[in-house]
């Protein structure tokens, strides 16, 4: 994990090393001309602002590594060995959803419901994989905490048809507003933007009234059922009708099979128009909706896939073959892209920049912060 913890730590020396009450006010404050060992207690007030001296009332915070310091009697010198007066914990390179508790131990000590000062900086990237987690959360007792962010919190962007994912969450229980969240003017708290969603499929083409037309040779004529005859094929030549394939004064021809023809076998070739109806052309299939920005896709343009909502399939034509129409369904519409940092898509929401209780917040802008600030009840 790319957290480093430092102290500010006072009388490392080990045992044995004298300590002045000059280096005790040194380290902790005090007054110049009356240095008492009253004044050195361990200080487990409830309300403590360490900047604002009417707060103080004995100068050694309350902290996991000042327990040896008593908060009333039995003080002495040695007590104040390895004691801290702040504790500073530094994200660097890149970390996946951090999530820290008011009982944390293995990263705060225990620290973060005590008076200590405290400050975690965010100066490389924190930042979330999935729209269900915040990237960066605080949760509990929080007392005396100052969030300084100069590097980026980022929320993941939602998948298609869903919601962008949220950044940061401070939910501070503790009965007094002291969390400070402080962004540098180059930090980000960037929640993820919303989801695009499918477009609409297309329209299927109208029905087509078709016939089919079946061919045949018949040597029995063609019927009163035809729709259309043509001529007699195959027949065999008379002597008598002499250079000609039908008797002129009898009238038959191709048109007229009423007449006399010159063939001692009758073969017709006969046609039949059966109607029919075609379906309409298929209908285009709808475009899929681009996702939104996030850290995952952290590289790529908004502009561009995956967060370019597809186009939807054109529609497919389906003809009557014999009269030569046409019917063809309609596109289907483009998907809708998904939203940039902080931003909706269609009905689809970002996530929220900041969730917070308890929390001042300084160095807001609209590039510090994209998407929403809310307050949690």
């Amino acid at each position: 994990m790319a957290t480093n913890v430092t102290k500010t730590s006072h009388f490392t020396s080990g045992a044995g090393n004298p300590i002045s009450f000059s280096e005790i006010r040194a380290a902790y404050g005090g007054s110049v001309n009356n240095v008492k060992a009253s004044t050195y207690l361990r200080n487990t007030g409830s309300n403590v602002d360490w900047d604002d001296e009417s707060t103080i009332t004995t100068r050694v915070p309350d902290a996991t590594e000042n327990s040896s310091v008593t908060s009333n009697n039995d003080w002495t010198v040695n007590s104040l060995r390895d004691t801290i007066s702040k504790y500073v914990v530094t994200q660097t390179d890149t970390n996946t959803e951090l999530d820290y508790s008011a009982s944390d131990s293995s990263t705060w000590n225990s620290n973060l419901s005590k008076n200590v000062p405290k400050d975690f900086n965010v100066n490389g990237t924190v930042k979330s994989d999935s729209t269900s987690d915040d990237a960066l959360v605080f949760n509990g007792s929080l007392y005396n905490l100052d969030i300084n962010v100069s590097g980026a919190i980022y929320g993941e962007g939602g998948a298609k048809d869903s919601d962008g994912g949220d950044a940061l969450y401070v939910n501070n229980t503790y009965t007094q507003s002291n969390v400070k969240l402080n962004i540098a003017s180059d930090g980000k708290i960037w929640a993820g933007g919303g989801g695009g969603t499918d477009g609409n499929n297309g329209n299927t083409g109208s029905n087509l009234s078709c016939y089919n037309l079946n061919t045949y040779n018949t040597n029995s004529g063609c019927g009163s059922n035809q729709t259309l005859t043509m001529n007699p094929v195959g027949a065999n030549q008379r002597s008598r009708c002499r250079g000609g394939s039908y008797r002129r004064s009898q009238g038959w021809n191709e048109v007229n099979l009423t007449g006399y023809h010159c063939a001692n076998v009758s073969s017709y070739l006969c046609q039949v128009k059966t109607n029919n109806n075609v379906s309409g052309g298929p209908r285009g299939n709808k475009g899929t909706g681009g996702v939104g920005k996030g850290f995952s896709n952290f590289n790529t343009s908004i502009n561009a896939s995956p967060h370019k909502g597809n186009s939807g399939n054109s529609g497919n034509t389906n003809t009557c073959a014999i009269k030569g129409t046409n019917s063809t369904g309609n596109s289907g519409n483009s998907g809708n892209s998904g939203g940039d940092w902080g931003q909706s898509s269609t009905n689809t929401s970002s996530g929220k920049a900041i969730q917070k209780k308890g929390v001042e917040v300084f160095g807001k802008t609209n590039n510090t912060v994209k998407g929403s600030v809310n307050n949690i009840q």
